[in-house]
């Protein structure tokens, strides 16, 4: 099956929704000048991109970077002239991971076999950590229709003030024991759970600064914050970034309510929901299949440590 692919969870989720991959060659296409390195073949484009991850670089004291991939023309299954030109691909990516040293997150995505093939083939000592899936909601608004009230509430700035500490508290204690690809590689376990509390204080700063794509959907229970969900927003869709509910008050439905809010939100907004998470976590794919979303994107998180 021939298809598109860019490591963009907005352009795939379009895609999914329009049933089209024309949308995201034309987009890898428009973009093929962003590329750190390119191949073309047959007016096909192989390509990645390299940046510096800064928030992981800064919590681990050494260079973390993310490589992307973004090919205009693929097909899902083997050939073995498809499997050449990525492995050239792939070649060029292993040199230039040796020569810039640091560590590493390869994002493979899980349906393209001659790109994972291509990876093995030129990464021997890589740390296998994992993967993530995309998931999209429904058109339709859940059975279970609600309103924000007293127990579930967007929070405001004087709100955030008074409950920061609690919430970054809220995110290091549920993500200290997950399962999560930081808690996976040796390299990175020891912080792992800052990792979270980091990224949640982050989205903190960003609604503090007044930018409005960014917001902090709090629930509590018997008057007490239980869990948040903070999400961005733009035309088209709101995605939800991170969500963590405290182990006392979980398997009560908490997660599941904050989870039915924040679709109804973007039903009523004429918007479609997306969020990811580890492809293992079924508790929380268990939620969003209850609530209509479906997978539309997954792929392999490998490490690679090159210092």
């Amino acid at each position: 099956m021939k298809v598109a692919y860019i490591d963009d969870e907005y352009a795939l989720a379009e895609a999914y929704l329009k049933k089209t991959y024309g949308l995201i060659e034309k987009k890898v296409i428009a973009e093929e000048g962003d590329l750190t390195y390119k191949l073309r073949d047959s007016e096909k484009i192989f390509g990645y991109k390299i940046y510096k991850n800064g928030p992981l670089s800064k919590l681990y004291e050494m260079d973390f970077f993310v490589v992307k991939f973004a090919f205009s023309n693929i097909d899902t299954t083997h050939s073995n002239a498809q499997e050449k030109v990525l492995s050239s691909l792939f070649y060029q990516l292993s040199q230039a991971v040796r020569n810039q040293k640091g560590y590493y997150n390869i994002r493979i995505p899980a349906h393209l076999v001659d790109v994972i093939r291509a990876y093995n083939n030129n990464f021997k000592n890589s740390i296998f950590c994992g993967g993530s899936v995309n998931y999209i909601s429904s058109n339709s608004k859940p059975n279970n229709s609600l309103t924000f009230d007293k127990d579930i509430f967007l929070i405001n700035e004087q709100e955030l003030e008074e409950n920061e500490a609690q919430l970054l508290d809220l995110a290091y204690t549920s993500f200290d024991l997950y399962q999560g690809q930081y808690h996976i590689s040796p390299v990175t376990s020891n912080k792992a759970g800052q990792i979270y509390s980091q990224w949640l204080k982050n989205d903190l700063e960003i609604i503090k600064n007044g930018q409005s794509e960014m917001k902090c959907l709090v629930i509590k229970y018997k008057e007490t914050l239980a869990g948040f969900l903070t999400f961005s927003e733009n035309a088209q869709f709101i995605n939800g970034v991170l969500n963590a509910i405290y182990y006392e008050t979980r398997n009560i439905g908490l997660f599941h309510k904050l989870i039915e809010a924040v679709i109804i939100r973007a039903h009523n907004a004429k918007k479609i929901y997306i969020s990811s998470t580890q492809l293992d976590n079924f508790a929380v794919q268990k939620v969003w299949n209850s609530l209509g979303m479906k997978p539309y994107n997954s792929f392999y998180n490998f490490h690679f440590d090159s210092r």
